[in-house]
């Protein structure tokens, strides 16, 4: 194992099995961190637009209680945070040390923008983000 500690950013993947961003820390790094950020630049828009209730909010809810059910059978855990998800997510990294943040690749815009800034903000901090690219599962 090459990396001492990693983090694993789960996103929109919520699931543990044939997670490439999981499987990658899992196979270079002696300890794995793993966090979900319940971002507030989406959560504050939902709430401005007056929907304090959301299904697909709940749905995630829902996700993200079964995957830390999922890390805490396998002898881990979830860490779940509130707030801006690149700060957060950076701010985190700094606290545990890690040497990389391991994440599924986000292509939407506002995604890869955040990412950018992710990604720089851990170059001044001598670590990296690792997107990892999702493969696509053939129907049937």
């Amino acid at each position: 194992m090459s990396l001492d500690a990693g983090l694993v950013w789960f996103r929109r993947d919520l699931r543990l099995t044939d997670h490439a961003a999981l499987a990658a820390a899992l196979g270079s790094c002696r300890r794995v961190h793993c966090v979900f950020v319940y971002d507030r630049a989406i959560l504050d828009e939902l709430r401005a637009a007056g929907r304090d209730a959301d299904r697909r909010v709940e749905f995630i809810h829902a996700a993200v209680d079964a995957l830390d059910d999922g890390l805490r059978a396998r002898g881990g855990g979830l860490m779940i945070t509130h707030g801006r998800a690149a700060e957060s997510v950076v701010d985190l990294a700094r606290r545990l040390s890690v040497d990389a943040v391991f994440a599924s690749t986000d292509y939407e815009p506002a995604a890869t923008a955040r990412d950018a800034d992710v990604a720089r903000q851990l170059a001044g901090r001598a670590a990296a983000l690792r997107p990892l690219r999702v493969r696509s599962r053939s129907p049937g």
